[in-house]
């Protein structure tokens, strides 16, 4: 490969990180201080299984070998370079697996942030019916590989349950519908925060129309965009609306322009019209003096008679 050839690569990497639409730390943040599912797109110049991943975010700071901005999560769905047969790197610790349903899954991660290119919130918390935050085993908040921790979730024994390592045992399966029987006891009230996360869910992480979805809450006060072919097996207490119906209530009409705001820019554009016609009529009853000398093109005349 020539020089040339590798300076065209490069510059071609570097113009696609420009390009990308990156992860404000703020989001990461407020997931781990919220306990939030994410969806995150996970990419990068070693990533393999590039693709979309669904973590648990517990800490977020400094990796002390590397001075990269990483994310140590578990992931519970998506895709995973070490669960491929020829897997780039041989994984650490026995807790990046774990086995649920007899089928293998990711499990602990330290993900670069530079590589995550989007993270939505998937409308899900990962907490208990008693508001204890669900930590998988072998967490420590104070982590080793981290220097400079911004956040990260308190392992509070009050606050928290330790979910078991499973190993090659199989957890019981919840029934799909079991969890919306009791739904919204609480009685939550969906906000516009809500709505457009799971739009964004619907529309970039799903990449399909928000008119397929309905909005469903849970026993946990958990929001899921569910496909309309199924709305007829949810109880009606579970169901919050349909989600183009709801984003066009709380996204659209919130931030149409306000009567007020509307009156301040009708006398801002009346005072620019006034002002405008003003110094026109200024210049039309003051013409600018002719200068002495001054000579103007000749008239033109035609032979003929109109």
């Amino acid at each position: 490969m020539t020089g040339e050839s590798k300076i065209l690569i490069e510059n071609i990497k570097h113009f696609r990180k420009l390009l990308t639409e990156g992860v404000s730390d703020r989001v990461l943040v407020d997931a781990i201080n919220e306990h939030k599912y994410l969806y995150i797109y996970y990419e990068g110049d070693d990533t393999i299984e590039t693709g979309y991943r669904t973590i648990r975010p517990f800490v977020l700071g400094t990796d002390k070998r590397s001075g990269n901005l990483v994310l140590r999560a578990w992931q519970d769905k998506g895709r995973s370079d070490s669960l491929r047969p020829d897997a780039p790197r041989i994984p650490r610790f026995n807790h990046e697996k774990t086995v649920e349903n007899g089928k293998v899954k990711p499990g602990w991660r330290l993900f670069i942030v530079d590589n995550i290119t989007s993270a939505y919130p998937t409308g899900v918390k990962f907490i208990d019916k008693q508001g204890k935050v669900q930590i998988p085993p072998l967490y420590n908040e104070h982590d080793k590989d981290m220097s400079g921790i911004v956040a990260a979730v308190s392992a509070n024994p009050e606050k928290e349950i330790q979910t078991q390592y499973t190993g090659a045992t199989a957890q019981p399966k919840v029934p799909r519908y079991e969890k919306f029987k009791n739904a919204n006891i609480k009685n939550r009230k969906l906000t516009k925060a809500d709505v457009m996360a799971l739009y964004d869910v619907a529309t970039r992480v799903m990449k399909k129309s928000p008119s397929r979805f309905f909005v469903a809450i849970d026993d946990q006060d958990n929001y899921y965009i569910q496909d309309k072919n199924v709305k007829g097996k949810f109880p009606q207490n579970a169901i919050v609306g349909d989600l183009d119906v709801l984003y066009n209530k709380f996204v659209r009409e919130k931030t149409s322009i306000n009567p007020q705001s509307e009156k301040i820019i009708k006398q801002e554009l009346d005072t620019l019209a006034k002002n405008t016609a003003q110094k026109q009529l200024e210049k039309d009853q003051n013409p600018p003096a002719v200068k002495e000398n001054e000579t103007f093109p000749a008239q033109r005349k035609t032979f003929f008679k109109i």
